[in-house]
């Protein structure tokens, strides 16, 4: 199989060449630029809006990913500009110094480039199919962008003048936002998503931390990585004020005005936590958190002291500093909290209730404004922090709405909301933990967590993509969902909220699986929830394919060890799984650790058949997370077999596994085995 780098760049190059006259057009711009001024050199880190500051007057760019759309707010007026349409998904925004926008379309998987004059796309560059780029920071004096191809694990270096790609550079899984220095040197990657051990059993905190992988910019060589160490209780165990947890989702670092330290923010992941890990049971304040780590840049280390760990609050998805470099400035997605922070003490300031789930924040070039993107509320807090550095409060000035018209239906948008928030008390008590705490994006965070209290056992995370509808048959491992509005006992079990229901609806319908008592239609926000679960019913476009969307030959070749396997005793049907039948098996993964379903024997003495789609974003496999490759997943496959892997040779077995990363919803359902 090529490999991730090997085909984006062999992709890239045959695409290099599509854009002559934008070439000129902005090498002119470029040359006229140089004569009139001298770009400064500042930190910059990748975000889903930016501000600009040009002729006198201010700019704020937001990318609205459910609209495919970049809105453009004066930041003087509050007015909003314009609302220009670029590609799906638009996620990550940089200027480049010379009048030009870059945006990163996750979806699309391109880049669309608008002129800061004209607010017109004037170019669109393609990458590589299934690559889904994220983050992106540009370097306006070497003119050079970096941007994230979070599915392929790569870094592309494009020349901001000709769009051509200078070089690329593997990172490994889950690389998504970027950070350049102000000397232009170096380029910092927190991996999103933190490398899982296997089965997480066990683990101690030497053995488990989050990473920033660090680049060097003049070749994209690894220049070392930066750890971010296991949180360990300030008590030595887990309090309410204190919790230990395995740093994960990792989001854009903040980089200080005189570049000496840096701020992650980031959740912490309790997976110690349960009754056969360490014998207690889970809490809700002690399940998930989140943290502000500051790193010293020149040590490339921590400063452990100096960790923030929050309480009674979701964790925080953005962060900035002032100008001076005495205040920072935080937004938390789930508890639509903004908070003004000492940078030098770690105290909070002030402290206030935004829109829903706020992504990103960017601060003016005197420091008087800052600007908040509230995504789900589809609205732009301009907030006056005039008055921040004589230790008064700040305030929010103005509310700008971002979009002309909404592109999600009225109920699917009301359960977006619901699966994001950890404000609403009926959701999750103290605003610790939303739908969106381990699906981020509809996703999964890696994590193994034990369930053992509520009659289950040590559970892997599962993708939401893809499994819209029910599609996939019923939820979880052991399938004891029959509706997503099943997921009431979560809110009110792991969550710690009231729940959307009423006590009386919820204590009738208790019994999981009873067709003749659903919850589906008794509650207009429950139903909302399962009405925008069921729109994540796309797994998306395999980054292993290639790119003409075929299948690579190994992968026809494991396609054909898949047929003589009879892998479709299980895994059959347009969706890879026999869910939907009622398929449950045990194929010599279930051990003490697996635990039962709700406290009952499992069916068949088996687990519930996972969906093969998707797979190239679903490590660790299994249950148990006991696989943290394909490969290794598929060898797990020990017992109950229609036909013995031992019939097949090492190199059939990695055929099958390039297999299985190519699987998504272009790959036709298998034939049934004979």
């Amino acid at each position: 199989m090529e490999s991730p780098v090997f085909k984006a760049i062999k992709y890239n190059c045959q695409n290099r060449t599509r854009f002559s006259i934008f070439k000129l057009l902005h090498a002119l711009i470029l040359f006229i630029g140089t004569l009139l001024h001298t770009a400064l050199a500042v930190p910059a880190s990748s975000m889903d809006m930016v501000y600009e500051q040009r002729n006198g007057a201010d700019y704020v760019y937001v990318a609205n990913p459910d609209h495919d759309t970049v809105s453009v707010v004066s930041a003087n007026s509050g007015n909003r500009l314009a609302e220009i349409p670029v590609g799906n998904e638009p996620r990550g925004l940089a200027l480049d110094g010379f009048g030009y926008l870059w945006v990163t379309n996750k979806e699309s998987a391109t880049l669309s480039i608008i002129s800061t004059t004209s607010l017109q796309v004037v170019n669109t560059l393609p990458g590589p199919p299934g690559s889904r780029p994220h983050g992106i920071v540009i370097d306006t004096q070497a003119n050079r962008a970096y941007v994230v191809l979070e599915a392929l694990g790569t870094v592309y270096q494009l020349d901001t003048v000709t769009g051509a790609l200078i070089n690329s550079r593997y990172v490994g899984s889950h690389p998504r936002e970027i950070s350049i220095n102000d000397a232009g040197t170096r380029l910092y990657l927190p991996r999103f998503i933190t490398a899982p051990v296997a089965g997480e059993n066990g683990l101690n905190p030497a053995n488990g931390g989050g990473e920033i992988m660090t680049l060097a910019t003049s070749n994209l060589a690894s220049t070392g990585s930066i750890s971010i160490p296991f949180n360990v209780a300030a008590s030595g165990s887990d309090t309410n004020q204190s919790a230990r947890g395995i740093p994960n989702y990792l989001r854009a670092l903040a980089l200080s005005p005189d570049g000496s330290r840096a701020v992650l923010p980031a959740k912490i992941d309790n997976i110690h936590r349960g009754s056969r890990r360490d014998g207690r049971s889970r809490r809700h304040n002690m399940l998930t958190r989140g943290i502000l780590a500051t790193i010293d840049l020149g040590s490339n280390s921590e400063i452990l002291s100096q960790r923030i760990e929050f309480v009674d609050n979701s964790h925080p998805t953005a962060v900035a500093y002032s100008p001076s470099g005495n205040h920072l400035y935080a937004v938390h997605e789930g508890s639509r909290a903004f908070e003004v922070i000492n940078a030098r003490s770690g105290a909070i300031q002030y402290q206030t209730t935004l829109g829903f789930a706020p992504t990103g924040v960017v601060v003016s070039t005197d420091g008087l404004r800052v600007f908040v993107h509230n995504w789900l509320s589809r609205t732009l807090s301009i907030i006056d922090t005039s008055r921040v550095n004589g230790g008064g409060n700040a305030s929010i000035v103005q509310t700008v709405g971002l979009v002309r018209s909404e592109a999600l239906g009225t109920t699917v948008l009301r359960g977006k909301r619901l699966f994001h928030d950890s404000a609403d008390p009926r959701l999750s008590a103290q605003r610790y933990i939303s739908c969106a705490s381990c699906h981020d994006e509809g996703g999964q965070d890696g994590r193994v967590y034990d369930f053992s209290d509520v009659g289950e056992g040590l559970r892997n995370t599962a993708d939401m993509r893809g499994r819209g509808d029910m599609e996939d048959g019923n939820v979880h491992w052991t399938a004891n969902f029959d509706e997503i509005q099943d997921f009431e006992s979560a809110l009110r079990e792991i969550f710690g909220g009231q729940g959307l229901m009423t006590d009386a609806d919820f204590n009738a319908t208790a019994v999981p699986i009873d067709p003749n008592r659903m919850k589906t239609g008794r509650s207009s926000d429950l139903d909302a929830l399962a009405a925008f679960v069921d729109t994540l019913d796309d797994h998306g476009i395999s980054p292993f394919r290639q790119a003409n969307g075929s299948l690579t030959a190994a992968a026809l070749r494991g396609r054909t060890v898949f047929e003589n396997a009879s892998c479709a005793t299980c895994h059959s049907g347009s969706n890879f799984t026999d869910s939907p039948l009622g398929g449950s098996h045990n194929i010599g993964t279930i051990d003490a650790n697996t635990g039962l379903r709700f406290g009952q024997p499992l069916i068949n003495g088996g687990l519930d058949t996972p969906t093969l789609q998707g797979l190239w974003n679903a490590a660790p496999y299994l249950h148990d997370g006991g696989a943290l490759t394909v490969r290794s997943a598929i060898l797990a496959h020990t017992q109950n077999m229609p036909v013995s892997l031992a019939n097949f040779s090492s190199a059939e077995i990695d055929d099958l596994a390039n297999y299985g990363l190519q699987i998504d919803d272009s790959e036709p359902a298998p034939s049934r085995p004979p």
